[in-house]
């Protein structure tokens, strides 16, 4: 069977879009006359013919069935994966626009192209493409590489012109500088060294391939031996489990790991590691170099440390703080303890001293005996020091911006004032008048029972959104929001002037848990207007609905601006509305309109949870990426509570290799679901009762309709279409005959494909496979078991929970939603109890 794993490993560094530009290529029609630029009309037209292809302001829209084609066409093209309600993306299409504007006059061979994530997931997932934010990829030539460059329109049309002359060459495939270790051996070569770098890769994701193309050639261009290896973790699933998705670039010294946080380019990565080579502190001789370093670096705290010598366990301590907190914080060592505006006078008898020191922006003069320098003078272990650093790099009221909020303002709960700030010669005075007020209230409790900060408003508008300030009172100087310890958000939303006391009281209110988080939230509607299955949920609904129910919530979270939540929507009304989920309650939330609990986090779109009576504050999240109906099922299926009061309940689990439409029935359908997948099960809480239990094979047009009446079959034998010899040639070339590409085949499949086999249709969704004169009672047999059905058997009573099997059947491969059935392994079903 030809894989995607197969190629790589035939094709070694390959990368996937190489093998894939042709696949599609018979199913698409391009209309020149749509495109606003000529040569891309005439690239496309060239290579493929007629193609539907759309363009907004200059900016090529990317689908699954395009993407490929334009790939393939283009020399050079830059694509924009993005999520259409990030913020960040839509900074950045506006500077990508202007980009693409400037390179149709003057660069008309360049193609900028954006493609929604989200409404095109298995083209994210081949390309390992989070989505979580705006992520630029470069391809060259049918190849992808990184591209982290400046998103302003300048600098991009600057490097892309650079990359579109003669003497620009993308990433080689060097010699491999990194050396191959196996498992066993990763502790024994990285133990000894002072620095280390190791590669976790997999080459089932393309993204190793980028990165390890990368790092290779940075390790060339270092020019170092023995420093840099490479670990394919694809058979080692423990590694997999303990390092996360691949690839994973750790960094060793002396045997223990820190993770990479540097660029995934050449260059950067370049720069990135000759940093990181070099020792984690300045050493400085005098007390004039202390304070002109201090001067010219203000962007961030600074940990200073004196030592008699070298040998002592605190400086040990000491460097192993900053290897940790590279990037972070600044460390320096001064050589000889001398008095600065800083450090004050030592004692002969101290060996050694660390302090931290606050960039003067942090810093507040007029509140004494917090906002100084802290030394510390007593260590045991580096979890000691590491505390230290974090409470004492902390300043009464920091200056919080988007650079540092995750790093030195993560902690939790968080008060931020958000107001107009000025660090010029003309606005700072006004700045500091303002944080003081703040200041004052702050310095009433210590760092470890709440953190303050203050923050630009202009540059956190997303911010003062959810907390519900953007309508408060614009002449007020300062809004107050406090990040709670329970991830929910606590807003002052008062027009009155932000006063030390007013501070002081809505923080002891929060602390004394007397404040209400805030959520937006549309008008809830009236049950009496909610018609359907699925019930839309308003914030201030919540509780009452999720939190108290005693029923499973089921709940969505989507966003207007997301088209896979249109698919989840659709199907969890074919879920709800057969009321086959006796004890859940179906749910919706826009969250464009509303905000859910901090407890039921919405890091992307859709988002769903499973909310039972023992876990409604710590629901289950769906975290599969797959949203289709059959996955959905799987989830409630075993995951939903057990209705104790209805007295039985029923599990049939699926083990043929074709989806069933399973039934319980008395006169008429009692219960069923129409697609049980190859593997899942049918699973329903009833009351004691007689029924016979009914399977047929899914065609995708044979289920039961909401009123219990079969819906009409329209299986029909639409005659034979031969495959003709090679329909199926290596590399998994579309089966053009029935609009089906396949990339993984089995062996009969293929071998059906070369003999000249015929296809039979049965429904939308069924087809058969037959040698080339197939026996007629072999059709007529799938017919009559996706009408009658393969299973009926009567006189079952149910008490208790009850659990059967399905068995035999066909062998059957889906292909591109299609179910094709080997004709030639024609097997009875058979229902089997099984009693153990």
């Amino acid at each position: 069977m030809i894989t995607r794993k197969t190629i790589l490993g035939w094709f070694g560094l390959s990368f996937l879009v190489s093998l894939l530009p042709f696949a599609y290529c018979q199913s698409l029609h391009h209309h020149p006359d749509h495109l606003h630029n000529p040569v891309h009309a005439e690239i496309i037209t060239k290579h493929f013919g007629d193609t539907d292809v759309d363009f907004e302001h200059n900016v090529i829209i990317l689908t699954k069935d395009n993407f490929y084609h334009l790939v393939g066409a283009h020399e050079i093209l830059l694509a924009l994966f993005h999520v259409p309600w990030d913020p960040k993306y839509n900074e950045v299409l506006l500077e990508y626009e202007k980009a693409a504007t400037i390179l149709q006059k003057d660069h008309p061979s360049i193609c900028l192209g954006r493609m929604d994530v989200s409404e095109h997931p298995e083209i994210a997932k081949k390309l390992d493409v989070r989505g979580e934010e705006p992520q630029f990829m470069f391809f060259y030539k049918n190849r992808a590489y990184a591209f982290e460059h400046s998103s302003k329109a300048e600098a991009l049309v600057k490097e892309l012109i650079r990359r579109q002359e003669a003497a620009w060459y993308p990433p080689q495939n060097l010699p491999e500088h990194l050396i191959e270790l196996p498992k066993e051996d990763i502790e024994k070569r990285v133990s000894a060294k002072d620095f280390a770098v190791v590669l976790y890769y997999s080459f089932t994701r393309t993204s190793s391939y980028r990165i390890l193309m990368e790092l290779e050639n940075a390790v060339a261009t270092l020019n170092i031996s023995d420093t840099f290896f490479k670990v394919n973790v694809e058979p080692h699933k423990d590694l997999r489990n303990a390092l996360g998705i691949p690839p994973v670039i750790k960094v060793y010294r002396k045997g223990k790991s820190y993770d990479y946080k540097g660029p995934k380019t050449t260059k950067g990565m370049v720069n990135y590691f000759r940093k990181e080579m070099s020792p984690p502190f300045h050493r400085l001789l005098s007390s004039k170099e202390v304070e002109d370093f201090l001067k010219s670096h203000q962007d961030r705290p600074t940990v200073m440390g004196y030592f008699e010598n070298e040998k002592l366990p605190q400086f040990l301590l000491f460097t192993e703080a900053a290897n940790r907190l590279r990037g972070e914080l600044y460390f320096i060592m001064v050589k000889q303890f001398t008095p600065t505006t800083t450090w004050t006078e030592h004692l002969d008898a101290e060996k050694w001293r660390i302090g931290v020191i606050l960039p003067e922006k942090d810093s507040d003069p007029d509140i004494v005996g917090k906002d100084v320098t802290r030394l510390i003078n007593d260590l045991h272990s580096i979890e000691d020091l590491l505390k230290f650093i974090e409470l004492k790099a902390t300043p009464v009221v920091g200056y919080r911006t988007k650079r540092n909020k995750d790093t030195l303002y993560k902690r939790r709960p968080l008060l931020v004032g958000y107001m107009d700030i000025d660090w010029s010669s003309k606005g700072e005075k006004d700045t500091r008048f303002k944080r003081h007020r703040i200041a004052q209230a702050a310095v009433q409790y210590p760092v470890v029972q709440i953190t303050f900060a203050i923050s630009h408003a202009p540059d956190f508008k997303d911010e003062m959104q959810r907390f519900g300030l953007e309508d408060v009172n614009a002449d007020n100087e300062i809004r107050l929001g406090i990040f709670g310890s329970d991830n929910e958000m606590y807003s002052l939303r008062s027009n009155e002037r932000i006063t030390t006391s007013l501070v002081q009281q809505f923080v002891q209110d929060y602390l004394d848990g007397k404040l209400t988080p805030y959520y937006r939230s549309e008008e809830p509607l009236p049950d009496t207007e909610q018609n359907d299955a699925v019930k839309i949920l308003a914030a201030v609904d919540f509780k009452p609905k999720v939190l108290e129910s005693e029923k499973d919530v089921f709940v969505s979270f989507c966003h207007p601006l997301c088209k896979v939540c249109e698919t989840v929507e659709k199907n969890m009304l074919k879920i709800a509305e057969p009321k086959d989920y006796t004890s859940v309650e179906f749910l919706a939330m826009d969250t464009s309109l509303n905000d859910p609990p901090g407890t039921y986090p919405v890091p992307t779109y859709p988002t769903l949870y499973l909310a039972t009576p023992k876990n409604k504050t710590v629901p289950l999240k769906y975290t599969g990426k797959d949203f289709s109906l059959k996955e959905m099922r799987k989830f409630l299926d075993r995951h939903w509570s057990v209705d104790e009061d209805m007295g039985a309940e029923i599990s049939i689990v699926n083990k043929t290799h074709v989806p069933l439409v399973v039934s319980l029935w008395q006169i008429s359908p009692l219960y069923f679901d129409n697609f049980v997948p190859a593997g899942g099960t049918f699973h329903r809480k009833t009351g004691n009762i007689h029924v016979t239990i009914r399977a047929r094979i899914w065609n995708g047009e044979n289920g039961y309709s909401n009123w219990d009446n079969v819906v009409p079959i329209t299986a029909a034998l639409l005659g034979g279409l031969t495959l003709g010899a090679g329909a199926l040639a290596a590399g998994g070339v579309a089966l053009a005959a029935v609009g089906l590409a396949a990339i993984e085949l089995p062996a009969w499949l293929t071998a059906a494909a070369v003999t000249g086999a015929q296809v039979y249709s049965y429904g939308s969704s069924l087809m058969v496979i037959s040698g080339a004169y197939a026996a007629g009672n072999i059709l007529t047999q799938v017919k009559e078991w996706t009408t009658k059905g393969c299973i009926v058997s009567h006189g079952w009573f149910l008490k208790g929970h009850r659990r059967f099997e399905i068995r035999g059947g066909p062998e059957a491969v889906e292909v591109e939603g299609k179910f094709l059935i080997d004709a030639n392994t024609m097997k009875e079903f058979e229902l089997v109890e099984i009693t153990d």
